[in-house]
């Protein structure tokens, strides 16, 4: 029997049942396990911010300065997804298409 090298061996480590997931092989043990986004909601809110500076709506790419409008806030989405790139991602509405969101029920 050839013996192996040091670096090649399995360290006693990952030999334990317990520790070592690659061993868990029972059908049972993977029903039981439940997906992230069942443990999670979508976290958003709505904020009503100022446009001292011109702003685009992501809707309908309507001009918004000197009023108000509304961001909606997502740091969380359905799936367990959170964003890479900044902290959450970030949606313009106007005031109107707002106003429509809120009378069709989309809104609590």
């Amino acid at each position: 029997m050839k013996t192996q090298r040091a670096t090649q061996r399995r360290s006693s480590y990952l030999l334990n049942p317990i520790v070592d997931d690659y061993n868990i092989r029972d059908k049972e043990f993977y029903n039981r396990v439940k997906h992230v986004s069942a443990y999670t909601d979508l976290q958003s809110e709505w904020v009503k911010r100022f446009a001292w500076l011109p702003k685009h709506s992501d809707i309908t790419n309507e001009r918004i300065w000197l009023t108000n409008y509304y961001e909606y806030v997502i740091t969380m989405d359905m799936n367990g997804t959170v964003p890479h790139k900044s902290k959450d991602w970030r949606m313009v509405y106007t005031r109107d298409e707002y106003i429509a969101k809120k009378l069709t029920g989309e809104i609590k």
